[in-house]
């Protein structure tokens, strides 16, 4: 079972030049959406997305969008607001997962030591 799915963000995101630039170019729910996009991100193995119809319909219903703006909205995140990357297959915020590598090691460093400290 997968932990509570707890990330940690700054507090200032919004100030965040590639964001305040989605924002002007999409109005301030687009911030909403983001949030929502990366919530999501967090929740996947490997907290990436391929770029499917899966996808845009898994993102469309979150964001109450049609599956079209789905992905609007996620090709302008990687191509315009460079937000995002993809290799052409799948898709991810560098941010993200910048931030959970370093609470993925802190897990498997905690759990190492209990380990070590149970067989003593």
């Amino acid at each position: 079972m997968k932990d509570a799915y707890w990330f940690k963000h700054d507090a200032n995101a919004r100030d965040d030049p590639k964001i305040v630039d989605m924002m002007m170019s999409r109005g301030k729910t687009s911030y909403a959406d983001w949030w929502i996009m990366v919530e999501i991100m967090r929740e996947q193995d490997g907290y990436q997305m391929p770029l499917s119809r899966e996808t845009w319909s898994v993102l469309a219903k979150a964001m109450m969008y049609s599956r079209e703006e789905a992905e609007a909205f996620v090709r302008e995140c990687i191509d315009e607001y460079h937000l995002l990357d993809s290799d052409g297959e799948v898709f991810w915020s560098a941010s993200l997962m910048r931030r959970m590598k370093h609470w993925d090691d802190t897990k498997t460093a905690l759990s190492d030591a209990g380990k070590k400290g149970a067989d003593r």
